[in-house]
């Protein structure tokens, strides 16, 4: 993508034409991409918990991972979150706001790149009231609380 989304308005305009490629797509309460432990242990940081937010950058995702709707959690390669960065950076050109699923994207990647065992998830909960989907979805539940 070559354009600039240079005002909040043009995000939104983005936004919304993106939801409209994803056949089913609808916004989640709750997402965001993990990064597992650089231990043996099953835990899971999430650098950017979207709560009722970020739903340009999770449908830019969200369309490269095949998530439409539903409460799932899906493996993201580094391959991946680094095409979501690409497609995703344009957003850049709005000062007025923040970025911080792009800025915590692009950290998630450097970990990836220093520790190759460690692995990526993306956990869409699609309403709070769904049953947990994985241990990461309930670990991203929690730092949501």
């Amino acid at each position: 993508m070559t354009e600039q989304w240079d005002t909040p308005d043009k995000l939104a305009a983005m936004r919304d034409a993106t939801e409209a490629t994803v056949p089913g797509w609808r916004r989640p309460a709750l997402w965001a991409v993990g990064i597992s432990a650089a231990s043996s242990e099953p835990e899971w940081e999430f650098p950017c918990v979207n709560r009722g937010a970020g739903y340009l950058p999770a449908v830019v995702l969200g369309r490269l991972v095949r998530h439409s709707r539903t409460t799932e959690t899906l493996p993201v390669s580094a391959e991946v979150l680094r095409r979501a960065v690409d497609d995703l950076s344009p957003a850049e050109a709005c000062t007025s706001v923040d970025h911080p699923n792009l800025v915590a994207w692009r950290w998630l990647l450097g970990e990836i790149e220093s520790n190759p065992a460690r692995d990526l998830v993306v956990v869409y909960v699609d309403d709070l009231d769904d049953p947990v989907s994985s241990e990461a979805d309930g670990e991203l539940r929690a730092a949501a609380s």
